[in-house]
């Protein structure tokens, strides 16, 4: 990783503030020993590439995911927007990618070469320069939690889930009315599906105006709420593996839509 972040340095002096950075004065620990490379690393990481990184935040850890899929995301959150190149967004996001990989910021899965993640390192290395706008939980950390005052400032969401999903386990993020990507993430057997009721899913979306991003995937919903049109805001949609046979008229509302994926579904 080190190596990766200092081999467009071709100046003795660039190696030189390398060296003399303060970062490697900062207090650690047993457990962080390794974490001022990997803070020296990101400093040295271009801009564009900060942004992508950091968003993975919004997974939990050991989570894997495929390339297109996380690079639709940061499409989505206009993290690509901008950028002075003839290349059409897809491919730059790919170029993005591969560099957070070359940097050694993501890994390949052992398990499926297709997908990649990053070490939980990397993920602390996230959580501690994102400042709060990403958030990640499950059911029974929430049914714990009482303090949701600092949620209201998350940008960034993933709820984990391993069966079921109620009104409460979900209340929270009624909150987060800023909030820009909400993504369920499913956890334990590859045969799990999500069971959460139409009143759950309508009251949730009515709460969250400016999502660009939602996910719901692997869920034993056959309708989407009407009320999804309104989100207008939304630039990606993915209900893949679910019992939807139909979508509500009210998606043609979506004028910014770029993505809508449907993989797998009855």
């Amino acid at each position: 990783m080190f190596g990766g972040a200092l081999r467009n340095k071709m100046k003795p002096s660039e190696w030189e503030d390398t060296l003399n950075n303060l970062i490697w004065d900062l207090p650690t620990t047993k457990n962080d020993e390794v974490l001022p490379i990997m803070k020296l690393s990101y400093v040295h990481l271009p801009s564009y590439l900060k942004r992508c990184f950091s968003y993975c935040d919004v997974f939990p850890k050991d989570y894997e995911i495929e390339r297109d899929e996380l690079v639709l995301l940061w499409i989505a959150e206009g993290f690509l927007d901008g950028q002075n190149t003839k290349k059409n967004k897809l491919e730059l996001g790919w170029n993005y990618f591969d560099e957070l990989v070359s940097r050694s910021f993501l890994q390949k899965s052992s398990v499926d070469t297709s997908k990649f993640s990053m070490h939980d390192l990397l993920n602390d290395l996230a959580k501690s320069i994102e400042g709060g706008i990403c958030f990640s939980t499950g059911e029974s950390q929430l049914a714990i939690n009482e303090d949701y005052a600092s949620l209201e400032r998350a940008r960034y969401a993933s709820f984990i889930w391993s069966q079921f999903v109620t009104s409460k386990c979900l209340r929270p993020y009624h909150d987060m009315k800023v909030l820009r990507s909400l993504i369920l993430v499913r956890i334990g057997p590859s045969g799990n599906s999500l069971l959460i009721s139409d009143k759950v899913l309508h009251d949730l979306l009515t709460n969250l105006k400016f999502l660009r991003v939602f996910s719901l995937c692997h869920c034993r919903i056959v309708e989407v709420p009407n009320c999804v049109g309104e989100l207008k805001h939304l630039r990606y949609l993915n209900f893949s593996n679910t019992s939807i046979r139909r979508l509500p008229e009210s998606i043609g509302d979506l004028c910014k839509l770029q993505a809508l994926i449907l993989r797998g579904c009855h």
